[in-house]
């Protein structure tokens, strides 16, 4: 387990994962009466409660979305992980997974935020998750630069 986590691309398949959850998990909340059978005991001399129900991120298409670009990124690190050192398009894989699924966070804020997603664990595990996959695209962006620099120092002089 200890060489599982020194990698970048196990670490993107943990972001992965983290990114395909989240829509589950609550995304806003929305106030409303409390069950039917409150509003009948509402009818006989007390009034109905209003409850506040959390709505999670598949209500919209932006929650089916977010897991599909996350499993999708998941399959492309399980099937590409073990390439040593990582090529090009890999890191570019990475970098879309990210991209997309910040871009359907950002989507879904427009119409369902007007505040930053703290209090929304759905949203906010999302946004960590996408972040952290752009993370790794610019860490194994940077080890593809230092390849080349240090292959163009070795190279004969011009």
């Amino acid at each position: 387990m200890k060489s599982f986590l020194k990698t970048t691309a196990s670490w993107g398949m943990l972001f992965c994962v983290l990114a395909a959850i989240p829509p589950a998990l609550p995304w806003s909340f929305q106030t409303g009466f409390a069950s039917a059978q409150d509003l009948v005991s509402g009818l006989q001399g007390t009034a109905p409660r209003m409850v506040t129900f959390a709505i999670s991120a598949y209500t919209d298409w932006h929650g089916a979305a977010i897991s599909i670009a996350g499993g999708i990124g998941l399959l492309f690190l399980v099937a590409t992980g073990s390439l040593k050192p990582a090529p090009w398009w890999r890191t570019l894989g990475i970098g879309i997974v990210g991209a997309a699924i910040i871009t359907f966070t950002i989507i879904y804020s427009t119409h369902h935020w007007n505040h930053f997603p703290v209090r929304e664990s759905g949203g906010f595990l999302a946004i960590v998750s996408s972040v952290g996959l752009l993370f790794i695209a610019c860490l194994e962006t940077r080890h593809l630069l230092e390849r080349r620099a240090v292959g163009n120092a070795d190279g004969p002089a011009a």
